[in-house]
């Protein structure tokens, strides 16, 4: 959806779901009410980290299960982001984890989920007479998981995509700190502020090395 120029997101979110949070939205919808399906949507918007207003919340039935289940609403957020400074966020919050440097390695195995695959997609409209300095891709590869995202401007229209796949179902202890710096790597990326510029400036930024990235 598009960004205006006094700071207001408007957007359309929509979720598609399988495997265990499926599950879980399922159960949960299958429980509430329809006529409550507006207020589910907005506390589902709050718990996933997206604190503005929510409106024409709706989803597929939860009793047909051969399809993948749909969630989605609308979405209208005043003073996206940090908006007197002209950053905001990546709306990528399903990637938002870290692990504290000083955090002790756990006694068990880690578990992850081998069948998982999380993919965001992000389309928004920049606000009249602004661009964006963009970041580079990001592409982290690891035995037990992969990670990539890409970002395209094309005139006002920002696209981000983002993927997560895990690939073992078990990681040993003795993993566990490349899987924190795994971790890391993809949160500072998705969590990143993205700054906004106006289109007078000539040309448009992109950090091409970690250096700048950081500036």
């Amino acid at each position: 959806g598009p960004l205006d120029t006094h700071g207001v997101l408007t957007a359309h979110f929509d979720m598609t779901l399988r495997g265990d949070a499926e599950v879980i939205y399922r159960t949960v919808y299958h429980q509430v009410p329809r006529a409550n399906w507006q207020t589910l949507a907005q506390r589902i918007s709050y718990s996933n980290g997206f604190a503005g207003d929510v409106s024409a919340g709706d989803a597929s039935l939860p009793e047909k299960t051969a399809d993948p289940f749909h969630v989605n609403w609308d979405y209208t957020r005043k003073d996206f982001g940090d908006w007197p400074n002209r950053r905001f966020p990546g709306m990528s919050t399903w990637f938002d984890a870290k692990i504290d440097d000083d955090a002790t390695a756990p006694k068990r195995p880690m578990m992850l989920d081998a069948d998982g695959e999380t993919t965001v997609h992000i389309k928004l409209t920049l606000p009249e007479g602004y661009t964006v300095t963009v970041p580079p891709d990001v592409k982290r590869s690891t035995p037990f998981a992969e990670y990539t995202s890409t970002y395209v401007l094309k005139d006002r229209t920002l696209e981000m995509e983002r993927t997560l796949r895990c690939k073992e179902r078990e990681l040993p202890v003795k993993e566990f700190g490349a899987y924190r710096d795994f971790l890391k790597s993809m949160s500072d990326d998705s969590s990143q502020m993205l700054q906004l510029v106006g289109a007078s400036a000539k040309g448009t930024a992109r950090a091409d090395n970690s250096q700048a990235a950081e500036l």
